[in-house]
């Protein structure tokens, strides 16, 4: 099991919530295998190709929004609450005894949900998607992290998952809505660092022994420096334009093929790296083996962003057509590999990092 999801244990311990098995002494506790995971892996980018495939259609049918936009929405709100869902202990789901039943069901719930959103917001008021949905998807994912995530719902930890799931929704949305009439969004640049760092335990490692809020002061203090550097570096490259800026934030933004590797670093991360329990890099000892899976991450979605870029180019004869397609299948992604390890506890048995002594925790290392 991953031990720094930040998510309540009983929320993504599938074993411990359908079978109420103990978690074995940490001596006899395995290290990672990632085998059953691969399968799950492959799952993923099957399951991005149907629902990139199948909402293409019913958007362009239906014609109440610019279909890329309605599409990437989808599935993006449809995470968050598949997510959220998980962080409620699956309520109000939980007494569906088959997993596969449970799990199917709230996959379904969370798209007809997001899709009734985004259907009403662009279709019914005639909202602008072209300025809307990005601000709203962002600022949304980053009030679920900085709430549930790094935040490690401190605030509320004394109540039970479903009713501090309902409140901290309650929290999302409002604070949603008033960053989108005042700072128009937060940037949501950092999101593939922090899956990383929270799937492998790097923040776990990193802020061992410090409590909230201060580690959720110090994790954000992380996560904005490790994205600065990403922009510097992305500038260089000239995958990253300065002049951009959207609010008043004058931080630039992601060009097409920045677009495609931001969808699949959001999207091949720590859905792959729960699956696979954090393989290979769980075998070397930290802090070296969440630093290697944040550069490994960033390497496979350089390589991806390539490989699609080759088979969308090839597919669409016009290339801004093609860049903005890939993105969107990119974009599914992201709800495929959320919603394997959340809901269907994917990789979710226990093991042990390299030097690790109790599954689950770094308090007890001192080095």
């Amino acid at each position: 099991m991953s031990e720094a999801s930040a998510i309540d244990q009983t929320t993504v311990d599938q074993t411990t919530l359908d079978d109420q098995v103990a978690t074995p002494a940490a001596e006899v506790v395995p290290l990672a295998d990632p085998r059953p995971g691969v399968p799950w892996v492959a799952a993923m980018f099957v399951g991005a190709a149907v629902s990139y495939v199948g909402l293409r259609a019913l958007f362009n049918a239906l014609n109440i929004g610019p279909t890329p936009l309605m599409s990437i929405g989808t599935m993006l709100i449809g995470a968050a609450t598949a997510t959220a869902f998980a962080l409620a202990a699956y309520k109000p789901f939980d007494r569906i005894p088959s997993r596969a039943a449970r799990s199917s069901l709230i996959m379904a719930v969370s798209l007809v949900l997001a899709f009734t959103f985004w259907a009403l917001f662009s279709g019914t008021y005639n909202h602008d998607m072209t300025v809307w949905s990005f601000p709203i998807i962002a600022t949304a994912w980053w009030y679920i992290a900085a709430t549930s995530f790094v935040g490690e719902d401190a605030h509320l930890a004394q109540l039970t998952p479903g009713r501090r799931t309902a409140l901290n929704a309650v929290l999302w949305i409002a604070g949603t809505w008033l960053v989108l009439r005042t700072f128009v969004w937060i940037p949501p640049f950092w999101f593939g660092f922090i899956q990383t760092l929270l799937v492998t335990g790097g923040f776990a490692y990193m802020l061992r022994g410090v409590r909230q809020p201060a580690k959720s002061l110090y994790a954000w203090a992380v996560l904005a420096l490790l994205t600065g550097i990403a922009i510097v570096v992305s500038s260089a490259l000239n995958v990253w334009d300065p002049s951009v800026k959207v609010g008043g934030w004058a931080i630039g933004g992601p060009t097409a093929t920045w677009g495609i590797f931001f969808a699949l670093w959001c999207g091949t991360n720590y859905g792959v790296l729960a699956s696979l329990q954090c393989w290979p890099f769980s075998r070397v000892r930290q802090p070296w083996g969440a630093t290697l899976a944040v550069l490994g991450v960033v390497a496979w979605c350089a390589l991806l962003t390539l490989l699609l870029r080759a088979v969308f180019g090839a597919v669409f004869a016009d290339e801004s057509t093609a860049l903005l397609e890939a993105q969107v299948y990119g974009w599914h992604l992201v709800f495929w590999s959320f919603c394997f390890p959340l809901i269907w506890g994917v990789g979710s048995s226990p093991y042990r990092w390299a030097g690790q002594r109790t599954p689950g925790t770094w308090e007890d290392v001192q080095a």
